[in-house]
């Protein structure tokens, strides 16, 4: 048998999983995400109020969401604050913190498009100054 800490799963000699009281499982767009209760309640959020609506539930409520970006979802309710450097996904991951009103996450999204557009920006100026030299 393997086992960490109390909030973490427990794996017995079968194989079989045994879920400690903390952990909660999302159904994303068909795809199943592991946390826990305390990960969920963490922010204000979408999470936090579908969690306590739940208490006693191990699998809350399918999300009609892509689970396609979730990752980073879940990853920053967990703490991290590394972010895709694609505009395109930049861009999706903020509607998703919009919807599960992450306001966070949406600050820090915006911040990096906003960025991204300055470094684009400048990359188009610069080439059309050498268009302009090669002419």
């Amino acid at each position: 048998m393997i086992q960490n800490n109390p909030n973490e799963v427990t794996v017995n000699k079968k194989n079989k999983v045994a879920v400690n009281s903390n952990e909660v499982h999302l159904n994303i767009g068909g795809m199943i995400f592991c946390t826990s209760r305390n990960t969920l309640e963490m922010y204000d959020s979408f999470f936090r109020m579908l969690s306590s609506n739940n208490p006693s539930v191990k699998e809350l409520p399918f999300i009609d969401r892509d689970y396609t970006h979730f990752r980073y979802i879940l990853n920053y309710m967990r703490g991290s604050k590394i972010l895709p450097k694609e505009p395109l996904i930049l861009l999706e991951l903020r509607e998703e913190a919009d919807f599960y009103c992450l306001e966070g996450l949406k600050s820090l999204l915006e911040q990096e498009i906003t960025d991204e557009i300055k470094r684009s920006t400048s990359i188009i100026v610069e080439l059309k100054r050498i268009r302009e030299r090669l002419n």
